[in-house]
């Protein structure tokens, strides 16, 4: 048996093994917390994990550089450094670019138990999530979408051109989905113009994460594919 967390692996694995469940990724309430306010007077925008290297960020880095030049934002970076100041390993290109920018915050990654906590500290006003359109990045979920919506975070992330993006489909009314990549600085400059806007749709998002995707009303459906596997076992 296999399990995957969208619909796009599991036509993928069905090819090898017909025995296929999909078990999509959830949120736990216990995580829901109150995110810190930003009072620094500059828009706080959130660069988490992944999307900081894997070339996630290249086609969008001249837009980047865009913003940081303005002044009034900064970029918040939780990736690439480790919390001793080390690199992670491959990752020096990454690190030159970020380094080069001149409104940066840097927050090294930590342990998975802590860091919505972290990111609730970060006092972001909206997380960005760009990706390379590829077959690898077809094969993610919309995890990145769950949490930040559990923190009440807007959230600004990549559509792929025909229509295999994991923030595409019946999620993308709950934050901006940009598939032509010229959008992107528009797209941010749109979320600090109009915030009280986003906040609000951000705050739809969370109560509907809460509802599609929590955890304890969702556990069942994994006891009931484990006891199809292990009833599977004994009848083979």
């Amino acid at each position: 048996g296999i399990t995957t967390s969208t619909e796009f692996l599991k036509e993928e694995y069905a090819q090898i093994n017909p025995n296929v469940a999909v078990l999509k990724n959830c949120i736990d309430p216990l995580d829901v917390q109150e995110c810190k306010p930003n009072t620094t007077g500059k828009f706080r925008i959130g660069f988490i994990g992944s999307v900081t290297s894997n070339d996630d960020y290249i086609h969008i880095k001249d837009q980047i550089k865009q913003i940081d030049d303005r002044g009034d934002c900064t970029i918040v970076i939780m990736g690439v450094k480790f919390s001793d100041g080390k690199i992670m390993p491959s990752m020096q290109e990454d690190y030159d670019f970020w380094s080069s920018l001149k409104n940066i915050e840097w927050h090294p990654v930590v342990h998975v138990t802590e860091y919505m906590s972290k990111v609730a500290s970060l006092a972001l006003d909206v997380a960005i999530i760009p990706r390379k359109e590829h077959y690898f990045n077809q094969c993610k979920s919309n995890l990145k979408f769950l949490e930040m919506s559990l923190l009440k975070i807007p959230v600004i992330a990549q559509g792929f051109s025909d229509g295999t993006s994991p923030y595409q489909g019946v999620d993308e009314k709950y934050m901006t989905v940009i598939v032509d990549n010229s959008h992107w600085y528009n797209s941010i400059n749109n979320v600090k113009l109009n915030y009280s806007q986003y906040k609000a749709l951000a705050i739809k998002a969370h109560e509907y994460v809460l509802e599609n995707y929590n955890i304890t009303t969702y556990a069942d459906t994994w006891v009931k594919e484990i006891e199809k596997l292990c009833n599977y076992q004994k009848s083979y």
